[in-house]
């Protein structure tokens, strides 16, 4: 049997399967970005702002995905935990210190230099080293550890 043009049926998800504040991620280039739905517009459409502060309006429903909750991230991390953190979504991992979690699960961020990133999205952070290595607090074994994964 012959499939044409006018059977196929692309895929379509509703606006409606999102509400104000649900956490997604946005496809752009290469790679893809968290950001929450701040708007569900009229015409279907939604509008995501990201963790940086940038807005981009008029998404499509297909071109986003449900994302965890940046809470849900952050298990088992508290205040003076080291992470691994893809520093400002740039490609450079760096070592840092929670010094603050925020309501909606972002957090602020203290690096070795005494540099500081605020409200850092949980999506940038490197898991695998954060709950196999970093767990603990003290400043020697973080820069133990440092030092064996550069």
């Amino acid at each position: 049997m012959k499939v044409s043009a006018v059977d196929v049926k692309p895929y379509v998800l509703d606006a409606e399967s999102f509400e104000h504040g649900t956490r997604v991620l946005y496809r752009y280039h290469q790679q893809w970005l968290p950001g929450d739905v701040v708007r569900l517009r009229d015409d279907g459409f939604l509008d995501v702002r990201f963790c940086w502060g940038g807005l981009k309006t008029a998404v499509r429903p297909y071109q986003v995905h449900k994302c965890p909750p940046a809470k849900q991230l952050l298990e088992g991390l508290t205040i003076g935990s080291f992470v691994r953190v893809n520093r400002l979504t740039l490609g450079t991992w760096q070592f840092g210190k929670i010094s603050d979690i925020h309501d909606d699960g972002y957090v602020d961020i203290v690096y070795g230099k005494g540099e500081w990133e605020h409200r850092a999205d949980p999506f940038f952070f490197d898991h695998t080293v954060v709950s196999s290595h970093l767990r603990g607090t003290d400043l020697a074994s973080f820069r133990r550890r440092r030092r064996q994964l550069q």
